[in-house]
């Protein structure tokens, strides 16, 4: 009920329960969370022009990278190609080291040539403070505006 089938991560039940519960804990003390928002880039355009099947491989090994680097009971596919990372306990810093490892493991997987296609993935994150966010919501607004940056700078390196 609270598995995503393609990916076998969390699904959108399961992530809306959990930022329920962050948001009672915002309310009652102050949490340490971080959120981790991705998407995949230029998913449309597999679809498009190779078929569903194409797209639902990196989709696939999108959620194989996500649980891997940031833990199976964290990651939620919240829409058709976008995910969040829900860190517990986890700071700024912490979170500068998952997205090295993430990249880290992306770079790996798109060298090793498993994949038809090349599997992009934008990131974007943000930490809660207790001075700085009300809700859960401005945090997740945060991340995913940093992540809408990232996207940004994958298609003009592509460009370049």
């Amino acid at each position: 009920m609270y598995k995503d089938i393609l990916t076998n991560t969390q699904n959108k039940a399961a992530y809306k329960n959990a930022i329920k519960a962050l948001d009672e804990d915002i309310k009652d003390r102050s949490p340490v969370f971080s959120v981790a928002f991705f998407d995949i880039n230029g998913l449309e355009d597999i679809n498009t022009h190779y078929g569903f099947e194409a797209g639902d491989e990196l989709m696939y090994h999108s959620g194989i990278i996500l649980k891997k680097v940031f833990g199976k009971d964290n990651v939620y596919r919240v829409a058709g190609d976008e995910f969040i990372a829900l860190m517990e306990n986890k700071t700024s810093l912490d979170m500068e080291e998952y997205f090295r490892s993430f990249d880290n493991e992306l770079k790996e997987l798109n060298d090793s040539r498993k994949l038809a296609h090349e599997l992009g993935i934008a990131k974007g994150g943000c930490t809660y403070r207790t001075e700085k966010h009300e809700n859960y919501r401005q945090v997740f607004i945060t991340a995913k505006e940093r992540m809408k940056k990232d996207k940004e700078a994958y298609y003009q390196n592509k460009t370049n």
